[in-house]
C-alpha cells in the first residue's frame, strides 16, 4: 500500500509539474470571496528581492500593494494579483489554463490580525495547486526609511 501511494504521488508530482513549471506559481480563483474588513488606507511600494540566492547579482523586482483596514492589513505581490485577476476571468470563460507570468513575483500573502492577535501567511507551491497556510503570534514592526537609489 506504501509504495502504491507513493507511486500515485510521484506520477501527480511528475504530472503537476511540466504543466506549472512555466509560471512557476500557481493562479487562484478570486471571484469567491467575503469582505474581512473596509480598506482604509492603500500603500503602493517598490520590492527589490533576490529570487535564487545562487545568483546573488540578480535582483527581481515587484509592485507590493499593503491594505490597511480598521482591524487588519493585507499584503501581496500586484504581479501575482494581476495574474489572479486575468486568470479568474479566463476561467468564468470557460479556460483551464492560466497566461505565463513574466517574472518572479513574492508567491504570498501575508494578513496581519487575522484571525484576532495573529498573522497568516498563505504561500503557494509551485508544485501544483498547493497552498501553504500558517498562523503566527508574530510582532511585525515595520519600519520605513527614506527611498534610497
Amino acid at each position: 500500500m506504501k509504495k502504491l501511494t507513493f507511486l500515485l504521488f510521484v506520477v501527480q508530482l511528475c504530472h503537476t509539474i511540466p504543466s506549472e513549471a512555466q509560471t512557476g506559481t500557481p493562479f487562484r480563483i478570486i471571484d469567491d470571496f467575503s469582505a474581512l474588513d473596509s480598506t482604509r488606507f492603500i500603500v503602493t511600494y517598490s520590492l527589490d528581492f533576490f529570487h535564487n540566492p545562487d545568483k546573488p547579482g540578480a535582483i527581481d523586482s515587484d509592485i507590493i500593494i499593503l491594505e490597511i483596514g480598521y482591524r487588519l492589513s493585507k499584503s501581496y505581490s500586484y504581479g501575482l494579483f494581476k495574474h489572479d485577476s486575468i486568470a479568474t476571468t479566463i476561467n468564468k470563460r470557460g479556460g483551464s489554463s492560466a497566461p505565463n507570468l513574466q517574472k518572479a513575483v513574492p508567491p504570498m500573502e501575508v494578513f496581519k490580525n487575522h484571525p484576532f492577535g495573529k498573522n497568516t501567511v498563505i504561500h503557494r507551491s509551485p508544485f501544483g495547486r498547493l497552498i501553504f497556510l500558517y498562523e503566527d503570534e508574530i510582532n511585525i514592526q515595520w519600519e520605513i526609511l527614506h527611498e534610497r537609489k
